[in-house]
């Protein structure tokens, strides 16, 4: 049997380093490793020492229980472990050994040396390589284990540490080598550190604390043979480094819902949190992010620098480490911190003071940098921060806040009440100005003070600059700057259009109808379009339920949208500039703005732009609910095409703010997307983050709108749908006929939206409109590995996809899984035509002998991006996880389709569909 690659450990760490190599084979003579530093021609050899397992090692030695995998139905013969230790090498030394193929690794830094950088993690698993169901599958694995991989060969990561629960092998034992091979890319290059966990350890009568069946009968048994760390006897896995204290997996505190058994334990707590804080581990420093992931930590004599890489949970303590991951909670602190009592700090806070600078002396304007000011901080802590909250003055809200704390579970939060007291739309550390700290330094302690900058957009209701103690955990106020107004709360903002008949959306303060005006900038004719006004209110949301302490849009994300004005330009020609303003005398008028109508239907060509899952991230270094980090640079790409002329409309196909029933980020994502969505129109499609509730008719019931179901969507986004929560349409443009549905609303067959969906296909002029574009959410193919939840649906593809065969749709877009995937000409999962490349690199797609659509997926227009499994079907044809956008040139015989970076700005992909 060949051997496999697997890992090395660090023993001991003194002047010399020993490494311990393991490996795993089928032959049981002992193996050796030949190692050195690549300059000398004479390698070392390092004899292996023989260790295996066999039945009567797991489920307490019995053998013939039925209901212990480890030893019957789960048993797998493990082969031969052989472990070698490498001696005498140096510390921070590269090195190459072999067993097979040669290996470069790296010796971590000597004990007592100035620094280290580690990675941390538990709870990995693996996942399968191919489309396969096993018997248990971990989703993040395979791209946490990718990323780090990437850390190692960088050359930035000393040691890794996994803290529990490893292969969840779990009495399966083939597991183990699938695992094995899972982490070679990293462990075999660097020290893999490990901590016993309870899917490793815990079965009934085996001498385990909790006694469940969690290991499935291996007893810890697999755990210690594959890994042997350097403990001083078997079943006593606990050990101490030079830089840490490895206690294992469960955790002390926890603020996540427990499952089948409690997440902490206070026994564990009360015997060994003593223990800390005698030897001076300082109070934890909680993250609470709900994303696959892993953290990185940096460490030097003076400081330790702990980073949320590809967002983690870590708990952190001054100058020493006690890592440990249960938990798998949902929300981020700042993201639940309007749940937090915000009580005043107990001293120091007499002398303090707050001054917020605006341009306008009569109030903020629409939008503007705020500079805010902080002086006379006696003592100033890296846990000092200022939010930015609405309304103020809301202390009387601390009488309406409710007290239900179970229901707060869905959102991931188990603070103490009373909570809904504030809503803080961002915040800053202090320490964003270096001045501030630095004046600790000086030791001038009478008045310190530091300078933030913070960008606001109108968003109606007055705010208020809070300083705040304690960081995002338990905050405390410090100061307060009063309320502050906006000079306008009825200012008329945020225009977007949209097709048919060129629709004009803004947001107002005054419910008074408003209107535009608009002409050709030629005639001195202006004409004028009265608005029609919509609103919603805390009734509209969670199912109309107001008292729902776990729906954040009608509770604690609740804010007022204000009025949205709706007004139909008509009698415009296609393609033709004209120019218009919206408002009012009474609120003021907007400036005067250029826009082009689209082609008419049946024209010789349109030039659209299309993406999904973009949301919006802050313009200033703060905190928010909810940040995308890609949609800065898109839009800022899309714009400058926008202004250039290039673009006729845009289709922003799901999830499109990401407010999920904090409903302040609508206001900003508006204000975001302003410099493309004011000049051509901006079509959407309605995506799970605006529509999925539990039993608020969405297909997959999950939380993702926070509560909104829509509602906040359509009334900022007025698409030409027949009904109210009916968000599926079709309109024409040039060449094309666009049909754009949901995929979150019953797409069954026979359901109404499948019977709509069939009608408006068939009902297609090619003569008129020769290509046909179907635009959704959800995809119907995916390379990604899934996460919380499937990242396809094989209900929605067998509904829909053979609509879409039999009536020849031409491309279909979707969204949802973030970053950009091209498909070939693919039905049932099989490639039924394959695309011709021809000189400059252009896949060509031969529509007069159509087989089938061409799927890309285009969800990279800003959410935290995916990565894609390392093994993919034959249909998957190019794969790209960067952030851009799709721009598409429809002529009568062809469609021309490229994928633009904005990183580099360079087209990444392009293809083309022809047809005579």
């Amino acid at each position: 049997m060949q051997q496999s690659k697997f890992n090395i450990r660090n023993l001991f760490q003194r002047s010399e380093i020993f490494i311990n190599k393991v490996l795993v084979s089928g032959d049981k003579t002992p193996q050796e490793v030949l190692y050195g530093d690549g300059k000398s021609k004479i390698p070392l050899p390092a004899k292996a020492e023989v260790a295996t397992f066999t039945p009567k090692d797991m489920c307490n030695g019995k053998t013939n229980v039925s209901d212990c995998p480890a030893s019957t139905f789960g048993w797998h013969d493990p082969g031969f472990i052989h472990s070698a230790v490498m001696t005498n090498l140096g510390p921070s030394t590269t090195y190459f050994y072999s067993y097979g193929s040669k290996i470069k690794f790296k010796t971590p830094p000597a004990g007592g040396s100035d620094e280290l950088k580690f990675i941390s993690y538990g709870d990995m698993g693996k996942a399968p390589l191919d489309p396969s169901s096993e018997h248990y599958i971990q989703p993040g694995s395979t791209s946490v284990m990718a990323a780090i991989a990437k850390e190692v060969d960088a050359g930035n990561v000393d040691l890794i540490f996994h803290s529990g629960d490893i292969s969840y092998a779990t009495g399966f034992l083939v597991e183990w080598d699938y695992f094995l091979q899972h982490i070679s890319p990293a462990a075999s290059h660097v020290p893999y550190m490990i901590a016993i966990g309870n899917h490793e350890r815990d079965c009934p009568d085996s001498g385990s604390v909790y006694g469940l069946w969690d290991s499935g009968g291996e007893n810890k048994v697999p755990y210690e043979t594959y890994f042997p760390m350097p403990t001083s006897a078997k079943d006593k896995p606990w050990l101490t480094r030079t830089h840490f204290v490895e206690c294992g997996l469960r955790p002390m505190y926890s603020s996540s819902p427990s499952t089948f058994t409690p997440n902490t334990d206070p026994n564990f707590t009360a015997s060994v949190e003593p223990v800390l804080v005698a030897n001076k581990v300082d109070d934890w420093s909680l993250v609470r992010i709900s994303e696959f992931g892993y953290a990185r930590v940096h460490a030097t004599k003076n400081e330790l620098n702990i980073e949320d890489q590809m967002e983690v949970e870590i708990l952190s303590s001054g100058s020493s480490v006690y890592s440990t991951s249960k938990l798998h909670d949902y929300k981020s602190d700042f993201r639940v911190l309007n749940r937090r009592i915000l009580a005043e700090c107990s001293n120091g806070t007499t002398n303090i003071q707050i001054k917020v600078s605006s341009k306008s002396a009569s109030g903020l304007l629409n939008e503007e940098y705020v500079k805010v000011t902080v002086s006379g901080v006696s003592d100033p802590s890296n846990n000092d921060w200022i939010a930015m909250i609405t309304p103020s003055g809301s202390d009387n809200d601390t009488k309406a806040c409710l007290q239900d704390d179970w229901n707060y579970m869905q959102t991931g939060d188990m603070s103490n009440l009373p909570l809904l007291c504030h809503y803080p739309i961002k915040g800053q550390n202090m320490n964003e100005d270096p001045n501030y700290m630095n004046c600790k330094k000086e030791g001038n302690k009478s008045n310190c003070s530091g300078t933030l900058s913070f960008h606001v957009v109108n968003i109606r209701t007055d705010i208020e600059f809070v300083l705040f103690g304690n960081g995002f955990i338990n905050p405390c106020v410090l100061k307060r700057s009063g309320p502050i107004k906006f000079a306008n709360p009825n200012a008329a903002l945020y225009g977007h259009l949209s097709s048919v008949n060129s629709s004009g959306t803004s947001v107002s303060g005054d419910k008074t109808p408003q209107g535009v005006l608009y002409g050709d900038g030629k005639s001195n004719i202006t004409l004028l379009a009265n608005s029609k006004i919509a609103t919603f209110t805390p009734k509209d949301m969670c199912n109309g339920k107001t008292n729902v302490s776990d729906c954040p849009a009608s509770n604690f994300g609740w804010h007022d949208p204000g009025f949205i004005h709706s007004a139909v330009m008509t009698n415009l020609s296609p393609s033709t500039t004209y120019f218009y303003s919206y408002g009012s005398s009474s609120v003021g008028w907007s400036n005067r703005i250029k826009f082009r109508t689209p082609p008419a239907e049946g024209s010789d060509e349109l030039k659209f732009i299309s993406y999904g899952d973009m949301g919006k991230a802050p313009l200033d270094p703060s905190s928010e609910h909810y940040i995308q980090p890609g949609s800065t640079s898109v839009m800022a790409a899309i714009a400058k095409e926008v202004d250039a002329g290039n673009v006729d409309s845009i289709f922003h196909i799901g999830d499109i703010s990401y407010a999920t029933g904090f409903l302040v980020e609508w206001d900003y994502f508006l204000q975001h997307i302003s410099p493309a969505a004011s000049h051509v129109p901006y079509m959407t499609a309605i995506g799970n983050h605006e529509r999925d509730y539990p039993d608020s008719g969405s297909v997959y019931g999950l939380w993702d709108s926070g509560g909104e179901i829509g509602v906040p969507y359509e009334t900022y986004f007025p698409m030409p749908t027949s009904a109210k929560d009916k968000p599926w349409y079709s309109i024409k443009q040039g060449p094309v006929h666009f049909t754009v549905v949901s995929t979150e609303h019953n797409f069954s067959c026979n359901s109404e939206q499948n019977d709509w969906i069939k009608w408006d296909l068939r009902s297609v002029d090619r003569s008129v409109t020769p290509w046909v574009i179907f635009m959704g959410h959800r995809p119907m193919y995916s390379s990604s590995p899934s996460t919380f939840t499937p990242n396809t649906d094989p209900n929605f593809t067998a509904s829909v996809e053979p609509v879409l065969v039999a009536n020849k749709v031409d491309l279909v877009l979707f969204g949802h899984v973030h970053n950009y995937e091209r498909t070939c000409s693919i039905n049932e999962g099989t490639c039924k035509a394959t695309p011709l490349r021809d000189g400059k690199g252009i896949d060509t797609y031969d529509h007069n002998n159509y087989k089938a659509p061409v799927h890309a997926i285009i969800g990279m227009a800003g959410f935290m991006l995916d990565d894609f499994n390392a093994t993919v079907d034959d249909w998957s044809l190019v794969r790209i996880s960067e952030f851009g956008y799709a721009r598409v040139h429809a002529t009568k015989k062809q469609l021309d389709i490229e994928f633009v970076n904005v990183n580099t700005t360079k087209v990444e992909d392009a293809f083309r569909i022809i047809k005579s």
